[in-house]
C-alpha cells in the first residue's frame, strides 16, 4: 500500500468511529429520555402505583380491588 493509499484508511477509520461515538451517545440519551417520559407518566397513574403494590405482594387481592374501587369513585376535579 502506499502512503495515500494508508492516509485515506486512516480518515476512513476516524470518521466512522467518530460517527460511531456520536451514535451510540445519541442512542443512550434517546433511551434514557423516553425511560425518564415513560416513569413520569406511570408516576401520575394511581392505578400503577396500586398494581404495583399487589405485584409486589404488599397488598392482598381483596385490598387490592377495595382501593381499586374508591380510587374509580373519586370525584373527579375540573
Amino acid at each position: 500500500m502506499t502512503s495515500a493509499s494508508i492516509n485515506v484508511v486512516t480518515w476512513v477509520l476516524v470518521f466512522a468511529s467518530t460517527g460511531a461515538f456520536w451514535a451510540i451517545v445519541f442512542w443512550t440519551l434517546r433511551a434514557l429520555v423516553i425511560r425518564q417520559e415513560a416513569s413520569s407518566a406511570r408516576a401520575a397513574d394511581p392505578m400503577w402505583g396500586l398494581k404495583e403494590r399487589l405485584a409486589q405482594g404488599e397488598i392482598t387481592v381483596d385490598e387490592y380491588w377495595r382501593i381499586r374501587d374508591l380510587v374509580d369513585n373519586l370525584p373527579t376535579q375540573v
